[in-house]
């Protein structure tokens, strides 16, 4: 299935509408991307460090950066957590490109999962490397947010 973009952030003035049935996003800024995440998903709004994605109620936030260091964790933290509570924190984090998590991105994820639970939402993570899952593992993150392994496992979480 090709997925079809939504918003291409071309102008500060774009419509942000209908990206989560009537609700609007804003502050996703950047370039635009498109890559089809399946599972009947559409791209509603891509920058250098995040895509966004709605899959079902949920939304899928692809971290595009290959780290995520203090630098990159606020504006990754910043830009899910924008689309998180548009879609009612229904979120999946996709980290297939992620190599490299330091503190201040681990700090993002907890916090992330903090602001979904508090808000009576879901996140996910999902497409972790075999390094970064097992060093979420031996933190016991794995207790505080649920770990797939892909798109499919996690968006049964976020329905």
């Amino acid at each position: 299935m090709v997925s079809e973009p939504v918003c291409h952030n071309a102008s500060p003035d774009a419509s942000k509408r209908d990206l989560f049935g009537g609700i609007p996003v804003t502050g996703l800024s950047g370039s635009s991307k498109s890559r089809s995440l399946g599972l009947h998903s559409r791209i509603v709004s891509a920058s250098n460090f995040v895509s966004m994605s709605v899959v079902g109620r949920g939304v899928v936030a692809r971290v595009l950066t290959p780290k995520i260091t203090e630098r990159e964790a606020d504006i990754v933290s910043s830009e899910i957590g924008e689309a998180a509570q548009a879609s009612g924190w229904r979120v999946a984090v996709d980290m297939t490109e992620v190599g490299f998590l330091a503190s201040a991105g681990i700090g993002a994820l907890v916090n992330l999962h903090q602001q979904a639970k508090q808000s009576g939402g879901k996140m996910v993570v999902f497409g972790l490397n075999d390094q970064l899952a097992q060093v979420l593992k031996i933190s016991r993150l794995d207790k505080l947010f649920p770990i797939k392994p892909d798109l499919d496992s996690a968006s049964k979480l976020i329905k």
